[in-house]
């Protein structure tokens, strides 16, 4: 890798656009509340916010490919050679699902034809009344489940990986330690993306181990 010589990997800041970056600027509340008074402007302010975040995108990028190959971003996932970045929208939390289509997807769609690759940030629970569309995106290349804080962790949605995975998307998942049998037994190891936190090399070891007897 360049200037790294192999030992890391760069990528590119957390960036938001879309919804996400306009709750940033109105607060979710006040958001929630423009959609029903001031549509129009909204779906302004939304495309108005992509072109800024496309230029963000480009200046970072060009910076980063000056001394690595491929693209990395927060999520930890690198591309040898393609430009990826995650797509997201936790604001659909507090929106239903024709709100969601009106607002979110034609930002979404953007994102996704904007970029070579791309990864659906799903976060929470409270999320998933959405994901039966954005899994008929054709384009969008996988998701990553984010089940959130205080919720069960990634062996009790094993349902929710399943669809995805039938879906024809790849998966980013985090997990304990405890999550990694019954996650390979239940999911097909192709575009299975695992992350997994330990204390020690000896239990990260251990881990890898399961996931190849399982995998």
């Amino acid at each position: 890798m360049q200037d790294s010589h192999g030992d890391y990997i760069v990528g590119i800041t957390d960036l938001h656009t879309g919804t996400d970056g306009l709750v940033s600027l109105r607060g979710p509340e006040r958001l929630c509340m423009d959609i029903f008074d001031n549509p129009r402007q909204v779906k302004k302010r939304i495309n108005e916010i992509f072109k800024v975040y496309k230029t963000m995108y480009e200046k970072l990028d060009k910076i980063i490919s000056l001394h690595q190959e491929g693209t990395s971003t927060w999520m930890g996932v690198w591309h040898p050679e393609k430009r990826w970045y995650p797509i997201s929208s936790d604001f659909s939390c507090l929106i239903c699902k024709d709100d969601f289509e009106e607002f979110v997807i034609p930002g979404i769609m953007d994102e996704i034809d904007y970029f070579d690759e791309s990864i659906y940030h799903l976060d929470g629970p409270g999320a998933l009344h959405h994901l039966d569309r954005i899994l008929k995106i054709e384009k969008l290349s996988g998701v990553q489940w984010v089940y959130g804080e205080g919720q069960p962790t990634a062996r009790y949605w094993i349902d929710v990986l399943k669809k995805i995975q039938d879906a024809g998307k790849l998966i980013q998942i985090h997990c304990v330690a405890g999550d990694i049998k019954p996650l390979c037994e239940a999911l097909r190891p192709e575009g299975l993306n695992i992350v997994c936190y330990t204390g020690s090399k000896d239990e990260a070891d251990a881990i890898l181990r399961l996931a190849e007897i399982h995998g």
